[in-house]
């Protein structure tokens, strides 16, 4: 038991990359043991092969982290003299890549959850509809137990609104995505006045001829056309502007 609450790493349902170091070796083992028995190799030459074979990302073999030089095997390797793995400068090597890669792919944080706030709990299920429920208890930096009994990742938490909020005045409407919440009631415009009568209805006066006269807008004389023979008509033209000539055969 003590070992276990030491050295034993606990990881929330349906996050498995928070364990990703032991994932990847067994998934890797489980690929080696399938490609052996489909060839019909010796599953334990197979693992002292991949034992001597360098990690993806590193510069060294687990043979050569675990006894600081690579055992013999059939694969060609050229022949060590001495001890000439350094763990410290594997670490070193290793800090910079790590380093290298938090700087290529930063991000922000979410914001921080406390104990009682209102969340949706994403399903692990294969399903879309995400549950509602509060948080009860935070057991670590991103991990926390809901009112449901779930223990979820911060990544699975969304923040939501608190029942107060979604179900304000016993109103049962949904409220659509990006629409503003109503404030208070708007109160109508206030009614216009009709238009005078006067501006319906002429008046009997501006029936008259003079009167009509003076409101109709004088009329402009109109040009007439030209009656010159001579005038070219007006040929085509492309859509800049340039005349399109007829080839002389043609005219």
């Amino acid at each position: 038991m003590l070992f276990c609450a030491q050295f034993v790493k606990e990881i929330n349902p349906g996050n498995s990359q928070a364990n990703g170091a032991a994932e990847v070796a067994v998934r890797a083992a489980k690929r080696l043991l399938r490609k052996s028995e489909h060839a019909g190799e010796d599953i334990f030459e197979s693992l002292l092969n991949i034992r001597n074979t360098k990690t993806e990302g590193s510069d060294t073999s687990p043979a050569e982290r675990l006894l600081g030089r690579p055992t013999q095997t059939l694969i060609p390797t050229r022949r060590y003299h001495g001890y000439e793995f350094s763990k410290r400068e594997a670490e070193k090597k290793q800090d910079a890549r790590q380093n290298k890669l938090l700087r290529k792919h930063a991000g922000k944080d979410l914001p921080q959850l406390r104990v009682g706030d209102h969340v949706r709990v994403q399903p692990i299920d294969g399903s879309k509809k995400w549950k509602e429920a509060t948080i009860t208890k935070q057991l670590s930096g991103r991990s926390f137990e809901t009112s449901d009994g779930l223990r979820r990742n911060r990544r699975m938490l969304r923040r939501g609104p608190s029942p107060e909020h979604s179900f304000a005045g016993g109103s049962t409407t949904q409220h659509h995505r990006g629409a503003p919440f109503p404030t208070q009631a708007q109160a109508p415009p206030p009614p216009q006045d009709p238009p005078p009568l006067d501006s319906l209805h002429p008046t009997r006066g501006s029936e008259e001829p003079g009167h009509q006269a003076a409101l109709a807008p004088p009329h402009e004389a109109s040009p007439l056309p030209s009656t010159n023979p001579d005038a070219e008509e007006p040929g085509i033209h492309t859509r800049s502007g340039r005349a399109v000539k007829k080839p002389a055969r043609f005219r």
